[in-house]
């Protein structure tokens, strides 16, 4: 027969005929497990319960009354009942907060006695103690006097000083002033705590009496089991053989000194102060030679143009010998007038020819490195240039490499490196600073030896300045450590050289006016330091272009390197002059990088001080001819 919905009160499950289709009304279904219908269900009357305000249970006499007050008799199946009843009521504690047997569920965020929420914390029971299902949850961090809870071993500050012998360690930085016997080899583990785990009883499901009414989802909790949970016990990290508990970064003392003074201790690593010791400031120079005031100056030229090779002087014409600022050689051109001379200094297998030129005194030399013939009027001329020895630190002579940093070298060190087994050394200027390059802070690729150097001096502001004779390379601050603004404040000890009036032949000038800075940022690349350089006495609102470099790794050597970025604007005017070259005396071979002073005899305001940028000396021909030494100037103007 097909299956017949029941009524929506209950619901019967008779799966011999049909299918089965569940009602309509899910909370109507009702398990009945008999074997069938036939026998009716019976259940037993109820217990009289008398709730009391304290939620107290007490059984009532031994007859039930009814309704009408009239007693009347049990059946035995009711008399059972109440027994079953009795005794499982008689061996359970009843609490007014907890949920008994016939009661109404209590609500979980009601309010207890103690004035903690049930969710905020709840005692856990201890072992064979009888606690409510809805007991407080004690809070993780709070010690109540109990035991410790199952899960609050997870969170406890590590130097916090423990009461047991075998708790946690002593803080870290107070000294223990006993032996080592809380060391790892007598510590002895502390007992495992065995906690019994969180067993809920809100919801009693008690199928005997009358069948299950499944309560609101917000009150059911499913007591499933009762666990145990064992807490590992927490070793306590010592030395193995330790004596005191001092300070991990207690100072170093003397070893065969008994008392201890302030001066002994060592600072930590990191921490110590160095100071240059060895970068005093320089002694106060001589001053340059004064001229002489003379109506008239009688100069003996001398010039000479040697083949080193056979000692053999040449026959030439025209000779410049110049060096800009921004050149590591000297340049030299002449004319070569006849053929024997030409033979003289052709390259041959060894390489090319070397030249020593020899003006007034002063001795430069050369490599021949181009050479080109000239044929008219019946006349043969070569015209010859050549540079000086430096030349063969660069291209195309020196090779390319590429190399890092990989310890602390200082700038004279790192320039040092550069020249090995090449018969070159390096001069740095008298207080020039020489800054401290960390490891692994810089490096170079693909550049020569002459690159590499040129590049560690510009990072202090600096240039290279060529050896006229000798394989050496010159370290010359561009401004002399000192902007052109305090020029004028100078001593004539830190000057180079001065031009009188008098011994002037030739005087021009072009105004060449820059973007007048007076703020610049200096700062590293992945590793140094960030500086800001400002003018003294300036608003700094006026930025150069900032300059990154990896080299900028000091705050001395970002400041030189910020002084001459500068030093090189505002109104500025280049300033050519045209002196004699002297033997001896004032004004003397003046080279680029030189703090020179015009002095003007007639009126001492036109007087003025600036840097040298290039010198040039020229020769017409061999032996007593006319000599001429054309000296660049910058001369600013605030």
């Amino acid at each position: 027969m097909p299956y017949l919905i029941p009524s929506p009160v209950f619901a019967d499950f008779n799966l011999e005929a049909s299918e089965y289709r569940p009602p309509a009304d899910p909370m109507a279904v009702n398990f009945n497990i008999l074997d069938s219908g036939e026998i009716p269900i019976q259940y037993p009357i109820p217990p009289g319960i008398m709730v009391t305000s304290s939620l107290a249970v007490e059984l009532t006499s031994s007859a039930p009354v009814s309704s009408s007050g009239v007693g009347y008799s049990m059946t035995p199946a009711q008399k059972a009942v109440r027994r079953t009843l009795r005794v499982a009521m008689a061996s359970k504690q009843f609490d007014g907060r907890s949920p008994q047997q016939w009661d109404k569920v209590v609500a979980k965020d009601e309010p207890i006695t103690e004035g903690v929420q049930p969710w905020r914390a709840a005692a856990v029971k201890g072992p064979g103690a009888n606690a409510s299902g809805w007991d407080p949850v004690a809070i993780k961090d709070a010690r109540r006097g109990g035991p410790a809870q199952a899960w609050d071993s997870s969170i406890r500050p590590i130097d916090q000083e423990s009461g047991q012998g075998y708790g946690y360690p002593r803080a870290k930085d107070v000294i223990d002033r006993q032996s080592s016997i809380d060391s790892a080899t007598y510590w002895e583990p502390e007992p495992a705590a065995i906690l019994d785990g969180y067993a809920p009883g809100a919801s009693d499901f008690n199928l005997i009496s009358r069948p299950y009414n499944v309560p609101s989802a917000a009150v059911t909790d499913f007591n499933l089991d009762r666990h145990t949970r064992i807490i590992p016990p927490v070793i306590p990290t010592r030395p193995l053989f330790s004596d005191l508990d001092l300070q991990g970064w207690t100072t170093n003392k003397p070893a065969d000194n008994r008392f201890r003074h302030p001066w002994d201790d060592k600072p930590r690593k990191g921490t110590e102060v160095d100071f240059d010791y060895d970068q005093q400031p320089p002694l106060p120079g001589d001053p340059p030679d004064e001229p002489e005031i003379k109506r008239t100056y009688i100069i003996m030229n001398s010039s000479s143009l040697i083949a080193t090779a056979e000692n053999m002087p040449l026959e030439f014409s025209d000779l410049t010998i110049e060096l800009d600022i921004d050149s590591f050689a000297w340049k030299m051109s002449c004319s070569i007038l006849n053929r024997q001379s030409m033979d003289l200094i052709r390259p041959t297998a060894q390489g090319p020819a070397e030249v020593i030129a020899t003006v007034n005194g002063h001795q430069w030399r050369f490599i021949v490195e181009r050479y080109s013939l000239d044929k008219r009027f019946a006349k043969e001329r070569w015209r010859i240039t050549g540079v000086s020895r430096p030349q063969l630190l660069a291209g195309p002579y020196a090779p390319k490499r590429t190399g890092r940093i990989d310890q602390p070298t200082n700038m004279a060190l790192a320039m040092t490196n550069q020249v090995e087994f090449t018969g070159f050394t390096v001069a740095l200027q008298d207080g020039l600073y020489d800054y401290v390059i960390p490891a692994g802070a810089w490096g170079y690729e693909g550049k020569t030896a002459m690159e590499v150097i040129s590049e560690l001096a510009a990072a202090v502001g600096a240039v290279v300045i060529p050896d006229r004779t000798d394989d050496i390379l010159h370290i010359y601050h561009r401004y002399k450590q000192t902007p052109p603004w305090y020029y004028p404040g100078l001593a004539e000890s830190d000057l180079d050289a001065v031009i009188q009036d008098s011994m002037v032949t030739g005087y021009s000038s072009q105004w060449e006016p820059q973007p007048e800075y007076n703020y610049v940022f200096v700062s590293g690349i992945t590793d140094g330091v960030s500086t800001e350089v400002i003018r003294q006495g300036s608003a700094g609102d006026q930025a150069a272009p900032d300059i990154y470099d990896e080299l900028n790794v000091e705050a001395q050597q970002c400041r030189l390197r910020g002084i001459t970025a500068l030093s090189a604007g505002g109104n500025q005017e280049i300033v050519t002059i045209e002196t004699i070259l002297p033997t001896s005396g004032s004004p003397g071979l003046i080279v680029p990088a030189m703090l020179v002073e015009y002095r003007d005899t007639r009126d001492s305001s036109a007087t003025w001080r600036g840097n040298v940028l290039g010198v040039s000396i020229n020769v017409s021909k061999p032996g007593a001819s006319r000599v001429i030494q054309n000296v660049k100037v910058e001369r600013h103007h605030y």
